[in-house]
């Protein structure tokens, strides 16, 4: 389906159906995906899946745009509308917008069910069983501080998801519990020290997520704000296995706590970045500090390219290129 072609000869945004997995089995939803174009004689590109930041579990499709390109109207039987298909919308803001995915009729849903924040450039998407981003070269051996920081959203899913980590009997991860809480451990010689959030996160909203350890003390954030801090009994143990981002490496022939949902823009420092609350980046920044970044700004293929010039380029297994949820490209 074009949406106005006229208009619109670079965007395309179409309704298709796709299969998906619940725990009742499997079943099919319309889901809404995109293609683009440089100009009306060219060819559309391959279809990019809008991923969670616009699509839901249930039924999403029919969609239009408007004549700026900017706001995206479709119908959807979601929770939180009046009952069966209700119109949504969703506000695209270039770089640092918060668009608010919404019933489009104020008096059809007076709040709607939450805002999300979007992009322009792209994230990965994880589907909590085969997908993860492996960083062979990318290790920590503990002889200075460090920091993982990203930008997540969750899937309604109660496991445990890692974010990134090389974790086995030591080592480190951040990473979310099954509660939804989210958490990070650091192994000293006792036990792997662990710092929770204060509170569960919900499904569906982006979040800044970040962890660091300055040798002595680990800390957790979530959105700029300290949630816990711990002492590590001794020293920091370190794993001999590399970092992956959306699983921790395999104990035999599977990966462990796959990730299920999205992750954009994370960067790992090897100074401890934040010990107090801060003001959260949407786009990360190289510096001297910076042992790896992903901007997530390929969009296609399967690297994932390190920004921070130490060549740890990630390989992509089975996550899919979906819209960004944090800063886009400048």
């Amino acid at each position: 389906m074009v949406i106005d072609s006229r208009l619109h000869g670079r965007r395309m945004v179409e309704s298709r159906e796709f299969g998906t997995e619940v725990s009742l089995g499997p079943v099919y939803a319309p889901d809404l995906v995109m293609c683009t174009r440089q100009s009306p004689t060219d060819r559309w590109s391959d279809r990019v899946n809008l991923g969670l930041v616009i699509n839901s579990k249930m039924a999403d499709a029919d969609p239009c745009l408007s004549a700026d390109s900017r706001t995206l109207i479709f119908a959807s039987n979601r929770p939180g509308g009046q009952g069966d298909f209700d119109l949504w919308m969703s506000r695209r803001v270039p770089k640092k917008g918060l668009p608010k995915t919404r019933s489009t009729d104020e008096a059809n849903s007076p709040a709607g069910p939450g805002s999300v924040k979007t992009s322009g450039g792209f994230a990965l998407e994880f589907n909590g069983r085969d997908s993860y981003v492996d960083l062979p070269t990318l290790r920590y051996d503990g002889s200075h501080p460090i920091t993982l920081e990203t930008t997540v959203m969750l899937d309604d899913v109660a496991s445990r998801l890692t974010v990134i980590g090389n974790a086995q009997s030591t080592g480190t991860a951040l990473s979310f519990q099954p509660d939804r809480h989210g958490s990070f451990i650091a192994k000293d010689p006792v036990i792997f020290r662990i710092v929770y959030t204060r509170e569960p996160v919900t499904p569906r909203r982006t979040y800044h997520f970040a962890a660091s350890h300055d040798g002595a003390t680990i800390r957790l954030f979530l959105d700029g704000k300290l949630q816990q801090a711990a002492q590590l009994a001794g020293a920091y143990e370190p794993s001999r296995d590399r970092f992956m981002i959306g699983a921790l490496p395999p104990s035999s022939a599977d990966i462990r706590w796959p990730f299920s949902g999205i992750i954009d823009e994370l960067r790992i420092s090897k100074i401890a970045r934040y010990a107090a609350d801060y003001t959260p980046q949407l786009r990360f920044e190289h510096d001297s500090d910076t042992l790896a970044l992903y901007h997530c700004d390929e969009g296609t293929g399967d690297v994932l390219t390190d920004s921070s010039g130490n060549n740890h380029h990630g390989k992509i297994v089975n996550a899919k290129w979906v819209p960004g949820i944090a800063g886009g490209p400048r």
